[in-house]
């Protein structure tokens, strides 16, 4: 068994996978980031949802008062709370990520998706062959980063938060929205591709003299199989890219820089 797929596991008791899964609940209630951000607005520095998290860990390693009675920390306790206070950072840093991840990146992942459909239809109109496999081949890069966002967004859910979806409700009606939509896209382009070879298979006479001109070649449909697989070949990468990128802002947070550098040279 895979290591990614221990964690869950070794993880369900832990303090740090249960504050930040009651974090995750208690702010997605709000329905959308702009409007759990908005009741962040003017808050302490210790009210922000981070300083909460940490303190609520601090508490459960140490006791309702966040620091033992002689406040002094003995070696079993420092090490417990700092391996409590950096899983449930990166948990924070984790789940925040992969939603400013997923929305900045929203209105490209749409563009594309248009420029690519309003290039097939132009495409088939003129029966450019270069076009139509240009599009063709954008149509499945299109879709491939779709599903790969899907796909890394399920992978962290299960790996790290119990199967419960880091992002906001907005958020993740984005995502499958432009799934949907890059499916269409998919539709769209085979229907195209298979216009053209209708079309190619109607040989009509030729007059005296002129010659047989070269035969169109024929494009294959892009299939949904192959997409999976390119999305899935990317899949692990991707997800470590994210792990690494939190665990490092983990270890910065509480004074480790040096040991979370390594984690994104190894990746990058």
């Amino acid at each position: 068994m895979s290591a990614m797929s221990q964690r869950p596991r070794r993880m369900r008791k832990s303090g740090p996978t249960h504050a930040v899964l009651g974090w995750l609940s208690e702010s997605h209630a709000h329905g959308s980031l702009l409007d759990y951000t908005a009741t962040l607005m003017g808050a302490t520095d210790d009210a922000l949802p981070l300083a909460r998290l940490r303190l609520q860990i601090a508490e459960g390693v140490l006791g309702p008062s966040g620091h033992p009675p002689d406040r002094s920390l003995k070696s079993g306790q420092r090490h417990r709370l700092q391996l409590a206070d950096r899983e449930v950072a990166m948990l924070y840093y984790l789940a925040v990520n992969t939603n400013l991840q997923v929305a900045v990146h929203h209105a490209t992942h749409w563009l594309q998706v248009a420029q690519v459909a309003t290039l097939m239809g132009a495409a088939g109109a003129a029966d450019d062959e270069q076009d139509l496999t240009l599009g063709r081949e954008q149509t499945g890069a299109a879709l491939r980063a779709a599903y790969l966002q899907a796909d890394v967004v399920t992978r962290i859910a299960v790996a790290y938060y119990e199967g419960q979806s880091p992002l906001f409700p907005e958020i993740a009606a984005d995502v499958a929205a432009l799934t949907r939509q890059s499916e269409q896209l998919l539709d769209h382009c085979n229907a195209v591709i298979a216009q053209r070879a209708d079309v190619t298979a109607v040989r009509r006479p030729r007059p005296a003299g002129v010659a047989e001109s070269a035969p169109k070649r024929a494009l294959d449909p892009l299939t949904l199989a192959e997409v999976h697989a390119e999305a899935a070949a990317a899949l692990p990468g991707a997800v470590a890219l994210q792990g690494a990128v939190a665990k490092a802002e983990a270890r910065d947070l509480t004074g480790e820089r040096e040991r979370g550098m390594p984690l994104l040279a190894r990746l990058c």
